[in-house]
């Protein structure tokens, strides 16, 4: 009987380290690359890119010697920039941009032949806050400078919203591809992030300049992963 149970518990303890040995966590940075894709209703010449960062988790599972699975936990931020001469008059000079914070979950699948990767999946993303910033000096050499806070909403915007922060949509997601390479703990990635969801919010019964306007969000990333233990 005890040589049973040992033989129970020895067969336990390894295939627990055998699980736990094909998942690794670590820690994930990158550098974005965002702009929004407007509606036909919108000229999408005025927006630019504009630069946002990525701080986060990152769990991989080795499913197979070339297939994995990387869910994410991150922190980023998206929005873009805008055409400065064309909104403001010719010579103007300055910036304008608008900044969207989430909290983003991406799962990405892994295929990976001697070091490269190629991934591919989804993502959806909570919106945290955000902020429309402009500081001008137009074509009569006047400075103009204003900052207008933006708030995550779910739903649709009706009569009862009662706030002076303009509303976006707190829902995001959308599919990824990317491809990259891992040397040992480290991978660096290159990819690019397709917004699915209108950042503008629905307007009900009211009027509102935004109610007609499409948006997504676009983005390349540019990343670094450690994973610790591998």
């Amino acid at each position: 009987m005890l040589k049973t149970k040992l033989t129970l518990l020895a067969t336990f303890i390894l295939l627990s380290t055998i699980s736990f040995s094909q998942i690794s966590a670590g820690v994930k940075t990158a550098l974005n690359l965002n702009n929004l894709s407007f509606s036909e209703s919108y000229n999408p010449a005025y927006t630019k890119i504009n630069t946002g960062y990525v701080f986060g988790g990152v769990i991989e599972y080795q499913v197979t010697g070339f297939f994995k699975i990387r869910p994410e936990i991150n922190l980023t931020s998206k929005g873009c920039s805008y055409d400065i001469e064309k909104i403001w008059g010719e010579g103007a000079k300055g910036y304008d941009r608008t900044v969207l914070s989430y909290l983003e979950v991406p799962v990405n699948l892994v295929l990976n032949f001697h070091g490269f990767e190629l991934t591919g999946g989804g993502y959806i993303a909570l919106g945290l806050s955000g902020k429309d910033k402009y500081d001008v000096d137009d074509y009569n050499g006047e400075n103009i400078k204003d900052e207008t806070k933006l708030k995550p909403v779910f739903g649709e915007i009706d009569e009862t919203y009662d706030s002076d922060k303009i509303p976006f949509n707190a829902l995001d997601y959308g599919l990824n591809a990317g491809i990259g390479y891992s040397f040992g703990p480290m991978i660096v990635n290159v990819s690019y992030l397709i917004g699915l969801s209108n950042v503008f919010p629905k307007y009900s019964g009211i009027d509102s300049d935004f109610g007609n306007i499409k948006a997504v969000n676009r983005t390349v990333s540019f990343s670094v992963i450690y994973l610790y233990g591998k």
